[in-house]
């Protein structure tokens, strides 16, 4: 069986589960956690502000469920780093996009507008990674300051000049981890 949501669904389902079992979970707005419910699998989703345009996404789940994820268009005011540190199994989304299929060990630059898109996740996988999130007018700013050459598809992507939605990923390092 394939259960699907699309991303306000999801996000409610998670929602209500922390607001019917665990509430004090949701009381603080700059540190929020969404526990994945029994049914679907176990592990939590925990969203964290911090300041000067910061914020962290940790991740850390498992399925138990085939689900498929209908994400829609969005248009955020900041890049991301995802450091994917674990799946069970290889290319943990599957998604109608190739450049959006996350592998163990590995690290992703996404830009701050990602097309609408399809993921499937498999019964069976584990997946943990940390999201990091930085406003795009403060990534601008650290990389007009820095004095090291950046690459050219990271500095195009950061100023609005990049194709694509995604950079190519890195392997991840011991000292990344």
């Amino acid at each position: 069986m394939t259960i699907t949501f699309n991303d306000y669904e999801l996000f409610q389902l998670l929602q209500e589960h922390v607001q019917n079992t665990q509430p004090e979970l949701l009381t603080d707005k700059k540190d929020r956690t969404l526990i994945i419910p029994d049914w679907i699998g176990s592990g939590y989703k925990r969203d964290i502000g911090l300041n000067h345009g910061l914020s962290l996404t940790l991740h850390q789940y498992h399925i138990e469920e085939n689900f498929t994820f209908c994400s829609a268009a969005v248009q955020r005011n900041c890049f991301e780093f995802s450091f994917v540190l674990a799946a069970k199994t290889a290319g943990h989304k599957v998604s109608t996009n190739p450049s959006m299929v996350f592998m163990p060990q590995q690290v992703y630059f996404l830009k701050s507008a990602l097309p609408a898109d399809i993921y499937h996740a498999h019964a069976g996988q584990a997946f943990c990674a940390i999201d990091v999130h930085i406003k795009a007018s403060s990534l601008m700013s650290m990389v007009e300051e820095s004095n090291a050459k950046l690459p050219d598809d990271f500095q195009n992507m950061v100023s609005g000049n990049g194709i694509g939605h995604v950079l190519a990923p890195l392997q991840l390092t011991p000292h990344m981890q």
